[in-house]
């Protein structure tokens, strides 16, 4: 797939032989039973869950795209904000038709002139819907939703049973940069850019964290004190 030049958009061949995500994005392959499936139906899971995977982007998108953005542009109609609104609003419908030739050309049987196949929402629920995104001032959740599929969309780890995304996970890494744990960022640096959903640390780890987390910055604290927690439990219990 290209898509460095925004007027176009070309697709190779669909190699059906490869997963289309890293495995460890599926939820099914942390489970035990994942590894008594024949190799078969895990790659077919995988490719399924892709194009699942994919419909959250365009449901994302085709909200934002849709009622919510315009709503905000018109709101904000007098202010320079509007024009960014509106280029905004077609990258997002342009995105959104890139994500529906790609399952087009990966999954045909699943999708023709529909967009979505695994996330679909009851008629009376999607119009309640549409109804509240229109007004974004008055049912304000609507923006928060946004912000949730987002964060769930973007690239993030499991580290102490919380869920990081990646712009945290690399604020982490640049906090025991700084603080001289230099192996320990390039874990999580060298876990970023593998795309990979889980971190094992040594007790030697947990302790540098804690102590770069001393005065920890936004958006880390609560690592913080869920890592705190369970290092004081493991001393009470003389693990460490």
């Amino acid at each position: 797939m290209n898509t460095l030049d925004p007027t176009r958009f070309q697709l190779g061949v669909v190699d059906r032989s490869r997963p289309f995500l890293p495995e460890s994005l599926t939820p099914l392959a942390h489970t035990p039973s994942y590894t008594a499936l024949p190799p078969a139906v895990r790659l077919r899971y995988n490719q399924l869950f892709a194009s699942a995977y994919h419909e959250q982007f365009i449901f994302l998108e085709s909200m934002l795209a849709g009622p919510i953005l315009p709503a905000l542009t018109q709101r904000f109609a007098a202010e320079p904000l509007a024009d960014r609104l509106r280029r905004f609003q077609a990258e997002e419908r342009l995105h959104s038709h890139w994500f529906h030739l790609l399952h087009q050309a990966s999954e045909p049987a699943l999708y023709g002139d529909n967009t979505h196949f695994f996330v679909t929402a009851p008629p009376f629920a999607q119009r309640l819907f549409d109804f509240c995104a229109r007004r974004p001032e008055k049912f304000p959740f609507v923006l928060w939703l946004a912000m949730i599929i987002e964060e769930r969309t973007l690239p993030a780890i499991y580290l102490a049973g919380l869920l990081i995304p990646a712009r945290l996970v690399l604020e982490l890494a640049r906090v025991l940069r700084d603080t001289e744990l230099v192996d320990t960022a390039e874990r999580f640096e060298g876990a970023y850019d593998r795309q990979a959903r889980i971190v094992a640390l040594e007790v030697s780890d947990r302790v540098g964290i804690l102590r770069a987390l001393e005065d920890p910055p936004a958006g880390l604290e609560e690592l913080r004190a869920v890592m705190l927690h369970e290092h004081v439990g493991r001393q009470r219990e003389g693990l460490i």
